[in-house]
């Protein structure tokens, strides 16, 4: 993914994209994917909006061309065809804009190690497209850090 974050077209991107755990906006560092996990844990509803400006850019620096019009069924037939990657592939194009990678420095000794888990997105329900915006919802359960952090007293 190329850096677009420090122009205008980022801001903007960033202004539409965005990952929520039951309405509450949440680090997407913090969430990842396992489809073959149950709801075995404590559920949540997750919510993904990713700007359609930038998924249309990002399919085409991959090589896929597209027009807007047909942005929604592409995502719907992408998540049905390859479930695992291309949920996955979204999820690191919202990490990218929300919070973009730091630069490591020095062979990484300054480098901020990743944030914990807290969130494992399990299921993919619903594909829309409204205001500029590719629309994803479905099912997330309690990661590792969730877990511990409930945990505690």
């Amino acid at each position: 993914m190329n850096d677009t974050t420090s122009d205008p077209f980022g801001d903007a991107a960033r202004k539409l994209t965005r990952l929520c755990i039951d309405g509450v906006e949440v680090n997407p560092r913090e969430v990842s994917v396992d489809l073959s996990l149950t709801t075995d844990r404590l559920a949540a509803r997750f919510g993904m909006e990713i700007s359609s400006r930038v998924l249309l850019h990002e399919l085409s620096e991959a090589g896929v061309q597209l027009e807007s019009n047909g942005l929604e069924a592409f995502v719907r037939n992408d998540l049905s065809a390859h479930p695992k990657e291309a949920i996955n592939g979204y999820l690191r194009i919202v990490q990218g804009i929300v919070c973009p990678p730091r630069r490591k420095r020095f062979f990484g000794l300054l480098s901020v190690p990743e944030p914990p888990v807290a969130w494992i997105i399990v299921q993919i329900e619903k594909v829309a497209s409204k205001e500029n915006r590719i629309f994803l919802s479905g099912i997330a359960i309690q990661g590792q850090a969730k877990s511990a952090n409930r945990a505690s007293p």
